[in-house]
C-alpha cells in the first residue's frame, strides 16, 4: 500500500485543524502548551512560506488585521488583554490559513473523511462506554472548582463524571 505524501499531510493537516478547533486533549489553555503550539505554527510558516506572498494572502492578512484590531480595542476599552491567549488565537488563524491553502479544493472532502473516521470510531467508544466498560484514562485531572467531578482524560473520551455526564472529547457520541 503505497500512500502518497501529499495525501498524508493533507490527512494529518485537516485533522490537526479539527482537533485544534475545541478538542480538550488538544486545548491550549496553559502556557507551556501555548508556545508549543505557537512554535508548531512558526515552523509551518516557515516550511510555506510562499503562502505569505502580498498578493496571495491577502485574504489572511485583512483577517489577521481585523482580528488584531479587536484585540488592540478589547486592550484599549476592557484594559486588560492575555498576551499568550492572544499571540495563540492568531496562531490558529494562521494555522488554518496554511492548512486551507495547501489542502485547496481537497478540504471538504478530506475534512468528511476523517469526520466520518472520528464518528466510526466514537461510535465503538460510545457503544464500550455505554455498555459499563470504562477506558482507562491517560492522566488524571485533580479536580478544581470548575470541574469538581473528577475529570478524566484519554484518547477517546474526555470525561467529567458528574450530574451532566459530559463528555465532549473528540470521540464523543457518534456523529455529534
Amino acid at each position: 500500500m503505497n500512500v502518497p505524501k501529499k495525501k498524508i499531510t493533507v490527512y494529518l493537516y485537516t485533522f490537526l485543524f479539527a482537533a485544534m478547533s475545541g478538542n480538550p486533549l488538544f486545548s491550549i489553555s496553559g502556557d507551556t502548551s501555548k508556545y508549543i503550539f505557537i512554535a508548531f505554527v512558526l515552523l509551518l510558516v516557515a516550511k510555506h512560506h510562499t503562502y505569505f506572498n502580498l498578493n496571495k494572502g491577502i485574504i489572511y492578512y485583512r483577517f489577521f488585521v481585523f482580528y488584531a484590531l479587536i484585540f488592540l480595542f478589547q486592550k484599549l476599552i476592557l484594559g486588560y488583554i492575555s498576551f499568550p491567549s492572544t499571540i495563540a488565537f492568531m496562531a490558529r488563524i494562521t494555522l488554518g490559513y496554511i492548512i486551507i491553502r495547501h489542502v485547496g479544493h481537497n478540504f471538504k472532502y478530506a475534512f468528511f473523511q476523517i469526520m466520518f473516521l472520528v464518528s466510526l470510531i466514537s461510535l465503538f467508544g460510545f457503544m464500550w462506554n455505554f455498555l459499563g466498560k470504562n477506558i482507562p484514562y491517560i492522566y488524571y485531572t485533580p479536580p478544581i472548582d470548575m470541574y469538581s467531578d473528577n475529570s478524566g482524560r484519554n484518547i477517546i473520551f474526555f470525561h467529567q463524571h458528574g450530574t451532566g455526564h459530559r463528555n465532549s472529547g473528540m470521540f464523543w457520541e457518534p456523529g455529534a
